[in-house]
């Protein structure tokens, strides 16, 4: 039998999403969060066991989901799979263009604000699957505002950075055994409507 089932996994290639655009392949995995036989997942989900079985030859092809083990039915061996993960995000690096990518990687602001959205977007699906962690307090605060020009804008920087230091400081260093919490600060240029 593989590993535990992950709660996310990134999809971070084009065939895979390619895979997911297929409405059968999406409800095949919601059939696939606990091992199955392609007859088993056809008769749920009320389609020819030919089907199931085409549709998860392409979802194991795209690595959505794996084989993880054979069971004797009716004197015939019954390969049985299991979707990756519970739930699938989609990677940042997948949808840039060329330009876009190249300019990434000569921008670290830029790759610092897209890995933020990365890390935020990931561990919220995160507590979607895990009711008790969803339970504690998460806050986000959004703030649209004018700046004049450099100068406003590496000073609002300076304030901000001087507050958030002053205010997680107390917590940084104590070791209470209670959950850890992430925060993010980031300021970046509103993309325009």
């Amino acid at each position: 039998m593989s590993e535990a089932l992950a709660p996310v996994a990134e999809l971070a290639r084009l065939d895979q999403l390619a895979a997911l655009t297929h409405p059968v392949r999406r409800r095949i995995l919601g059939e696939l969060l606990d091992p199955a036989s392609p007859a088993e997942v056809a008769r749920r989900l009320g389609i020819p066991a030919q089907l199931a079985n085409y549709h998860i030859r392409a979802l194991r092809q795209a690595e959505l989901v794996e084989e993880v083990g054979t069971r004797l039915h009716r004197n015939l061996v019954e390969h049985q799979f299991r979707a990756v993960a519970r739930a699938f995000v989609l990677s940042t690096a997948l949808p840039l263009s060329e330009r876009q990518r190249a300019q990434l990687q000569g921008d670290v602001a830029l790759q610092a604000l897209v890995q933020a959205g990365d890390t935020i977007r990931h561990d919220a699906v995160q507590l979607l699957e895990n009711p008790d962690a969803a339970a504690h307090a998460s806050a986000a605060i959004e703030v649209d505002l004018e700046l004049a020009d450099e100068t406003d804008r590496a000073a609002l920087v300076a304030a901000l950075l001087a507050a958030v230091r002053t205010a997680v400081e107390p917590y940084r260093q104590r070791r209470s055994g209670g959950p850890r919490y992430r925060a993010h600060v980031v300021i970046y240029r509103a993309a325009e409507p």
